[in-house]
């Protein structure tokens, strides 16, 4: 890719550089959201071609003869930031260069970008369904499917591998255009049932479907897990096989706060599991545990204490792991359910075992602490303690859900989120959800510490007038928060554009009955967006800002972000400029001095850098980045004592060190090893593609190390 990149013009280099990260996007998109995988290997999988080309790849990974892979799968070159980095190593630009203009697709082109820049969710040991079923259509050995069922690690591996460069192939053959269109849809667009129905045209086995099944729970897929789970009902009358999927799809109602559901469906597979054991008395099954645990939560107290009491009569007549385990689960569905003083009798059976968990012993320490002089339980401070980790938990699962794009699902896990423990943070991703998911954001009224974004989305979903909704921003002054309510209107007005935005938002505030700093503070966040996105309009609108205001403070700000903007666009000399308007006008502003700093020694004006970061420091002794840059700085002198053509050389290197801020690509390091000509006895051959600064500049010092000593040798 380095020499694809140095060999392009400059207007091919943006080109490739826009391709490139809307391949990176769909590589993002197509290992972490499990239903736009389906619906791609399905469209792949029903075309002639497609299903050759699947055919030939899987024949390879058969014999376990592959050549070699595309570069977004045989390189970890994959994230978007890296993609930056690579961009700026091969063409002198800074890493702040490429982020813009990868920033400006993601909200002008991309339909969800807050999911694009949500942590995606971990990929599931299990294999995707999809990968299985395409894997058994074309294998023609039953022992590699045996291993993959198995769960043989290096297949399931090699098989997504297989599968995702498939796609990425057929991704590729598409149009700009066409990759966008393809990208910015929701899956699956029917419903889960018009994509599955497909799905189960291929698969006749009920087994098939509970793996599935399970697939789909552990990637947080509520419709999709459902839907299978269901199918495998319809499809086998085995009684273990229903018993499965009664439990499982009951504790998806559990999980959910559905009691009542949840009651039936643990019945249903406590019925199931009778049939399994057949005549005589079963043992003690979680079906019943959690039946008794979903009875309690209706308030049939009399049958669940009847419940309770039997499993803790079987419990009682059982010995070891076993009985350890049923206490276990027994005292979390009453912990659950409320019942505390009867997890405390119950995890205190557990207290003489010398193998007890710590986590029971956590427990108990956490239960003694709310133990009240009477001897009696706090009951209400566990609860909260109880509604806390259970609002935790289903806001967890929701960020995933939502980072994998499934925002029907999201909407379902915040809505039990919010109404567990409403915080403005859980009310915002309820809201923000639903309106990807195109649902209605909220069943009540907005509440007195929403935040801004929350109002904007209701709003914007009550009246579909982005206009409308934008006068919200001029209705209070919202502070730090306008900056994420001005992103949601451009998210918004995403179809009419950038410019539309700018000329929109920017019209709304200079003609708004508002005092001058707000008017000030609303103009500056519009041209930090635009900047960020790569717009040269940003630039304009901060003159606009600086010309409405003579605090000095305000203006000192706006020239920081000015020097900033010249400074990604590789204009050392006016970013120098603008940063030094800042720290004349506020003296005591490290972002500012710090920013000098950086800008002089991009220009390679070192000592100077070195005094304007020594005033950073002065003024912010404890931020971290101030000194590591100062320490960047100093060490940078290790090189004074060599020759002066190795210092010249040294020195060029030196100028994309201090480009790259934080992260040093492993690349550039090398570069250092290969004027000495002895690289593999300095760096090792595994240096990761993206090393810290601090890590970077202890190699740096190890390589001139070794330049002093052949010198004085």
């Amino acid at each position: 890719m380095l020499e694809t990149i140095q060999s392009l013009s400059s207007e091919d280099t943006k080109e490739y550089f826009i391709d490139t990260i809307i391949q990176a996007f769909f590589l993002r998109r197509i290992e972490t959201d499990p239903a736009f995988r389906w619906s791609i290997c399905l469209t792949i999988a029903s075309d002639e071609e497609g299903s050759a080309l699947i055919r030939n790849a899987i024949g390879a990974l058969v014999s376990m003869t592959r050549e070699e892979g595309h570069w977004w799968t045989a390189h970890p070159i994959t994230a978007s930031d890296n993609i930056c980095t690579l961009f700026s190593e091969a063409t002198g630009s800074s890493p702040q260069h490429w982020q813009a203009k990868k920033r400006g697709i993601l909200y002008t082109e991309m339909a969800y970008p807050t999911a694009f820049m949500t942590s995606p969710p971990e990929r599931p040991s299990l294999v995707h369904p999809m990968d299985r079923t395409i894997f058994g259509l074309v294998a023609d050995t039953s022992d590699l499917l045996n291993q993959l069922d198995e769960g043989d690690e290096g297949i399931s591996n090699l098989l997504r591998q297989t599968i995702t460069e498939i796609a990425c192939d057929w991704f590729c053959h598409h149009t700009r255009e066409d990759a966008i269109t393809i990208l910015n849809r929701r899956y699956p667009e029917g419903g889960w049932e018009s994509l599955l129905s497909r799905w189960f045209a291929f698969e006749e086995s009920a087994d098939t479907c509970i793996r599935a099944g399970r697939y789909a729970v552990a990637t947080h897929l509520i419709g999709a897990a459902r839907a299978i789970y269901a199918h495998a009902l319809i499809r086998t009358e085995d009684p273990a096989i229903r018993q499965i999927c009664y439990r499982e799809m009951g504790l998806i109602s559990r999980n959910l706060g559905d009691a009542e559901r949840a009651a039936a469906e643990f019945h249903s597979a406590l019925e199931a599991a009778h049939a399994v054991q057949g005549g005589g008395s079963p043992p003690i099954l979680d079906e019943l545990i959690y039946l008794c645990e979903a009875t309690d939560r209706l308030g049939l107290s009399e049958e669940g204490d009847t419940y309770y009491q039997r499993m803790i009569r079987i419990a009682e007549s059982l010995d070891g792991e076993v009985k350890n385990r049923i206490y276990t689960q027994i005292a979390t569905s009453c912990r659950r359910s409320r019942r505390f003083d009867r997890e405390y009798m119950v995890l205190e059976e557990l207290i003489t075992d010398p193998d007890i968990d710590d986590a029971i012993m956590t427990r108990l320490g956490v239960m003694n602490q709310a133990m009240r002089s009477d001897g009696t339980l706090d009951t209400e401070r566990l609860s909260s303690l109880e509604d806390s980790a259970e609002g935790d938990y289903t806001l967890i699962r929701g960020i995933l859900a939502f980072g994998a794009f499934q925002f029907a699902d999201a909407v379902i896990w915040f809505k039990r989120s919010s109404f567990i423990r409403p915080t403005p943070d859980s009310r915002l991703w309820y809201a923000r959800a639903a309106w990807y998911g195109e649902q209605t954001p909220l069943n009540d009224d907005l509440q007195k510490d929403d935040l801004l974004e929350t109002r904007l989305i209701w709003r914007l979903s009550e009246t579909k007038n982005i206009r409308e909704a934008s006068r919200l921003l001029l209705e209070g002054d919202y502070g730090d928060e306008a900056y994420d309510g001005l992103l949601i209107l451009l998210e918004a007005m995403k179809e009419e554009g950038l410019m539309a935005w700018r000329i929109g938002m920017t019209d709304l505030v200079v003609h708004a009955p508002i005092p001058p700093a707000r008017k000030t503070n609303l103009l500056w966040i519009i041209g930090k967006i635009l900047a960020e996105c790569g717009s040269k309009d940003g630039l304009s609108i901060y003159r606009k800002a600086l010309k409405l205001t003579t605090d000095k403070d305000a203006r000192s700000k706006i020239f920081s972000d000015i020097g900033y903007w010249y400074e990604a666009l590789g204009d050392y000399v006016h970013a120098a400029d603008a940063y030094r308007q800042a720290i004349t006008m506020h003296p005591a502003f490290p972002g500012g001095w710090y920013g000098y700093a950086r800008a002089l020694a991009k220009k390679g004006e070192y000592d100077a850098a070195l005094n304007a970061i020594d005033e950073a420091v002065r003024y912010a002794p404890g931020r971290g980045d101030l000194h590591l840059f100062h320490d960047a700085l100093i060490r940078r002198k290790e090189a004074d004592h060599l020759p002066a053509d190795l210092r010249e050389q040294i020195n060029e290197i030196d100028r994309h060190l201090f480009l790259q801020g934080q992260e040093i690509p492993g690349s550039l390091l090398r570069r250092y090893a290969d004027i000495h000509g002895r690289t593999e006895r300095i760096i090792d051959d595994d240096l990761p593609k993206m090393v810290p600064l601090r890590e970077a500049l202890d190699i740096r010092s190890r390589i001139l190390m070794t330049f002093g000593n052949n010198q004085d040798a």
